[in-house]
């Protein structure tokens, strides 16, 4: 008798359906497959680095390897459905080494998303900031609609590009989650995804590429619209900008120093690479804002305390006491000018801190920090300032 096969989440459903009903039929010996690409990854992974587990050439050149006919068909819908969907494979197979899922408190989505932004809006991360990442393949909940679907999260991964010097720009692969459908007893599911390319450490970027000679305003959105040219082409720039500012608002915040992150599920099994279906049992899940969801103030930023009137900060003169103390008249009093700046609520916002002690006995280290919205120049009844609990994850 074989087990019964617990795979509802998309997660698992995804990856069975990468591998086994489309990524395994192309091959002539199917055979070990997991195994097989096991050792392809042990073998490059000096070179790859810990970033990427097989690459999607890797994954694609395995398949010809073992079927050199593979893409000599002449219908190109078909050669590009077989490549697809060894790169979706790829990205699936990164995955399966940390089984892990994020799930987002709505209300800390909305600060997120509702933070002070400035022109490095578009970038994520630092190079340096990867290694604070919980791991380097993940899967986020979180349900958005673009596009003309309905996405329930998306993956995210490290691979190579073409236009990028000896670096691995970040992945993200939306998918959403079709009703089950089987042929044949296999998974004949329709699945909805749409991928966007990130980048980050724009100083290795090949600026050559581009025709005309770029200012530091315009970099970010030109490499973002070179590395997603269908993305810009099918959402528009405006929309296009939307979901990559989210995304990296996502991504930024799970590899900052005070991320709030609390288990809720641990796997049952452990990581097989001689099983061929992966179930539910094995996931890794993970919530993320707990603590900032318990907040008074965390739940919800009243909205008049945010400083979007006009005439926020008022001009005026201060009086000041003479140093004299012979001189105490209200004619001789000095006078400053300055703002006042009236009470308001601050948005939620990065900052950045040095990690390390400064005598060079460890390694210093820059971090970004979640500020959470707080009250300036509060005169009237205390209001309670938003914190968070500090949850250390290793991996």
């Amino acid at each position: 008798m074989k087990p019964i096969v617990n795979a509802e989440h998309i997660t698992t459903r995804y990856l069975n359906f990468c591998f086994l009903y489309n990524y395994k039929t192309f091959f002539k010996n199917p055979e070990n497959l997991y195994e097989r690409l096991h050792e392809l990854h042990l073998q490059g992974k000096e070179e790859r680095g810990e970033l990427v587990y097989l690459t999607r050439e890797e994954v694609r050149d395995f398949a010809l390897k073992d079927n050199p006919n593979l893409l000599k068909s002449n219908i190109s819908e078909l050669n590009r459905i077989i490549t697809l969907a060894c790169f979706n494979t790829a990205a699936l197979l990164g995955w399966k080494q940390y089984k892990q899922i994020y799930r987002f408190q709505p209300q800390l989505l909305e600060e997120l998303w509702d933070i002070d932004f400035n022109e490095s809006k578009y970038e994520t991360l630092s190079f340096d900031e990867l290694q604070f990442l919980p791991c380097y393949n993940f899967f986020v909940e979180v349900p958005m609609s673009f596009h003309g679907s309905n996405y329930v999260g998306f993956f995210v991964y490290f691979d190579t590009h073409d236009y990028i010097n000896n670096i691995f720009p970040i992945h993200v692969l939306f998918i959403d989650n079709p009703p089950k459908k089987y042929y044949n007893g296999m998974d004949a599911s329709i699945y909805d995804t749409f991928m966007i390319t990130l980048a980050y450490d724009f100083n290795t970027f090949n600026k050559n590429h581009f025709e005309v000679e770029l200012d530091n305003k315009d970099t970010t959105k030109e490499i973002l619209k070179t590395l997603n040219p269908n993305v810009f082409q099918q959402l528009g720039e405006e929309q296009a900008m939307e979901i990559i500012i989210k995304v990296n608002q996502i991504i930024t915040y799970l590899a900052c120093s005070n991320v709030d992150m609390n288990r809720i599920q641990k796997p049952k099994k452990k990581p097989d690479i001689k099983r061929t279906h992966i179930t539910d049992l094995e996931h890794e899940v993970w919530r993320l804002g707990d603590s900032y969801y318990k907040l008074p103030n965390g739940k919800e930023i009243n909205r008049r305390y945010l400083n979007t009137e006009e005439q926020a900060y008022a001009k005026h003169e201060i009086p000041e006491l003479s140093d004299n103390p012979r001189e105490p008249s209200e004619h001789t009093k000095d006078r400053r000018k300055g703002y006042h700046v009236r009470p308001h609520m601050r948005k939620a916002h990065w900052a950045s801190f040095w990690y390390g002690k400064r005598d060079g006995s460890e390694e210093r280290i820059k971090r970004r920090k979640f500020v959470s919205a707080v009250f300036i120049n509060n005169t009237g009844d205390e209001i309670e300032i938003p914190t968070r609990e500090v949850v250390k994850y290793r991996f």
